[in-house]
């Protein structure tokens, strides 16, 4: 009996990880498929898999093409102004669109630079990923020299945000935010090949 639990906890080890990428893939993608199927069906009659979704990446293509360009970038700038000024809508807005930029908008506006924060009283170190580098809209601490820094909690999806001195923390270039963030979500657990000791 101990051998065949160990050989289950061996295979559930192995496919789960599989399960759930496939899962959560093949959700993205039906969901990407379903945003046109009303025009689909509209314009064929029927509902074509597969159609949907190529229709939506071409919708995000133009609306990139049209997002670079000079004469049509205003009026995505006007909508956007127009969406931060409306009260409800202003807060999930500025949400949504810090929490993509984070996801997908480069080094530039996601995370920067993984660093390690000094615990007071000599408690070790804190992994965390550095957002910012000044913060001018706080004049209260503006003099003090802190940055924003972004620290993931173990097996869970969020974090909290210190700022914190720039003299307490140490930066990791050997190390990328996604192997930071792998780190803090499993506690430190795994084999660590890719990353370096400190």
């Amino acid at each position: 009996m101990k051998q065949l639990g160990s050989i289950f906890v061996r295979g559930l080890l192995i496919a789960l990880p599989i399960s759930l990428t496939l899962y959560l893939t093949v959700w993205v993608v039906e969901m990407m498929d379903g945003l046109f199927q009303g025009v689909v069906a509209l314009l064929f009659g029927k509902y074509i898999p597969g159609l949907g979704l190529l229709l939506t990446l071409g919708a995000i293509l133009i609306v990139g093409v049209l997002g670079s360009h000079v004469v049509t970038r205003s009026f995505f700038d006007w909508l956007n102004g127009l969406l931060t000024r409306i009260p409800l809508l202003e807060s999930v807005y500025s949400t949504i669109q810090e929490a993509v930029s984070f996801l997908i908008g480069g080094k530039e506006n996601g995370f920067q630079t993984v660093v390690l924060v000094r615990q007071p009283d000599g408690l070790g170190y804190t992994v965390g990923l550095l957002t910012r580098h000044s913060l001018p809209e706080l004049p209260t601490i503006a003099g003090e020299d802190r940055v924003a820094v972004y620290v993931p909690m173990s097996y869970q999806i969020g974090g909290f945000t210190y700022l914190v001195r720039r003299d307490q923390i140490i930066e990791l270039p050997e190390m990328t935010p996604q192997q930071a963030l792998r780190f803090a979500l499993v506690g430190g657990l795994g084999r660590g090949e890719k990353t370096k000791a400190v």
